[in-house]
């Protein structure tokens, strides 16, 4: 029997053309073809049509991407979800136009460290903007307070069991978060392991912290739906008293430390 193909690159877009050139470009150069690249477009009026006809004239590349359609949709989550339908690998990376590969080993490296399908894989994340480029790091443990406490993992850099992601599409009732909303069904609800590897899949175009006041307070509401959704009374209470001992109680405490050890030198 044939082994299945490791990897489905998930690609929405819409009027980014200059993004998806350089996003196919990244998948083109990769060393592995143990993957296949499905472009989801959404009605775009640019040149996105012709940046991918361009590239389907690379012979290689052309066997590559099984499959692209340019129909208007509901949004990014609704091209995800459209593409997700089409995936035939194990796993599904979603690169969106714009994003790109870490680097061109990103493939081959991942598909020789025999991940189990049951488990949901992420990474670290690199982050660039006109300036510079940064890195975030997150804990090798996620736990119930990550998510609880307003953190995400990156999409960019997670790859999801097909099979999985197949039968718990994003749900399209979420406008700003419904990433999040995934991650809080499968690690709740439906108990999914998260895997930690230290080592990032891409990098992406982000502005470095909250791009507005008004973006961060929707995006915290929506949250706080989700987590009411999500979670019982009795946890959110649970939740609730250790946000307020790690942010008021320990931090009076931890500033009294500080200040006893400066006391304690300058005694000596």
């Amino acid at each position: 029997m044939d082994k299945k193909l490791f990897l489905s690159i998930i690609t929405v877009n819409f009027n980014n053309s200059n993004g998806l050139k350089k996003t196919i470009e990244s998948v083109m150069s990769q060393s592995s073809n143990d993957y296949e690249h499905i472009i989801i477009d959404g009605g775009s009026n640019d040149d996105s049509v012709e940046v991918i006809q361009n590239a389907l004239q690379d012979s290689n590349y052309s066997k590559q991407l099984s499959y692209w359609h340019s129909k208007k949709d509901k949004g990014i989550y609704d091209g995800m979800n459209k593409g997700i339908e089409k995936a035939n690998g194990e796993f599904c990376l979603f690169l969106n136009s714009g994003d790109f590969l870490a680097d061109n080993y990103v493939i081959q490296r991942f598909s020789k460290m025999n991940f189990s399908t049951d488990e949901i894989v992420y990474t670290d994340a690199i982050f660039f903007n006109s300036q510079k480029e940064w890195r975030v790091s997150y804990p090798s443990k996620i736990t119930l307070d990550f998510f609880y406490q307003t953190k995400s993992l990156s999409h960019q850099n997670m790859l999801f069991p097909t099979a999985y992601i197949k039968n718990n599409h994003y749900d399209l009732k979420w406008k700003i978060g419904a990433d999040v909303a995934l991650y809080f069904k499968a690690f709740v609800n439906n108990n999914v392991q998260f895997k930690y590897v230290k080592d990032v899949i891409s990098k992406f175009e982000a502005e470095e912290g909250l791009s507005s006041n008004t973006s961060w307070q929707k995006r915290h509401e929506e949250r706080l739906e989700q987590i009411r959704e999500f979670l019982p009374d009795y946890v959110i209470d649970v939740l609730e008293r250790l946000d307020t001992y790690e942010n008021k109680y320990h931090g009076i405490l931890q500033k009294m430390k500080n200040l006893l050890g400066l006391y304690s030198k300058i005694k000596h």
